[in-house]
């Protein structure tokens, strides 16, 4: 449960992260919530967020074919996998420790209601609230 925490915590800051870098971005130009979490979860994240023995897991059951951010998630996964196995002649145990310690996702896989939720969330955590526009600071 400790491992889940930090994992979730860490996308949480990761998160925020990448809204304030697209608010940045964005200049003068007015934004709404919407936009700003969207935009972020879109955007490249540094981790899956995923523990290893989930992934695994998932990978050794039928491929989930729903179009939900955690289905996505995991089918950028297992396409990577499958690629490194092919390519490198890896184990998928092996082939999926390169893939979670590549860092480099595609993006947040958050619906968007999900990412406007957690953008708000985290606008109310006392730890995260500084100004989010580094232009009004």
């Amino acid at each position: 449960m400790e491992q889940q925490y930090h994992i979730f915590s860490q996308r949480d800051r990761d998160f925020i992260a990448a809204c304030r870098r697209y608010i940045a971005a964005s200049g003068k130009k007015p934004l709404t919530a919407a936009n700003i979490a969207t935009a972020a979860a879109a955007s490249p994240a540094p981790s899956y967020y995923i523990t290893y023995d989930y992934a695994m897991r998932k990978l050794n059951e039928p491929a989930d074919t729903t179009d939900t951010p955690s289905a996505q998630r995991m089918a950028d996964i297992r396409q990577r996998v499958q690629r490194l196995m092919q390519s490198r002649g890896l184990e998928q145990r092996h082939a999926l420790s390169l893939v979670l310690a590549d860092k480099s996702p595609k993006g947040f896989f958050l619906s968007q209601s999900t990412a406007v939720r957690l953008f708000h969330r985290l606008r109310r955590k006392p730890h995260l609230r500084r100004p989010l526009n580094p232009l009004n600071s």
